[in-house]
């Protein structure tokens, strides 16, 4: 998911386009399972499961990279910890 504003673009598996939702990642973050989703940056919102590489300042899904957000490094951190 990706944060656009008080609209955010949610890309899923099943459909080459995206959604455009009229809410925002922050009010949309606590309904979502912390056990499946991470924030990572002020504007994506992402599937842990998606996830398929992880460096310092980004993580990939398939061919796409994403940054990650100075603020959200230690949830990274954390996860990468707990998946070894």
């Amino acid at each position: 998911m990706e944060g656009l504003r008080n609209y955010i673009k949610v890309n899923l598996k099943s459909t080459k386009k995206p959604l455009i939702v009229r809410t925002s990642l922050k009010a949309i973050e606590p309904e979502l399972s912390p056990s499946k989703f991470i924030r990572i940056h002020k504007s994506y919102l992402v599937a842990i499961s998606e996830i398929t590489a992880v460096s310092k300042n980004s993580i990939s899904i398939k061919e796409t990279e994403l940054p990650v957000g100075e603020t959200f490094r230690d949830s990274i951190d954390k996860l990468t910890r707990k998946e070894l």
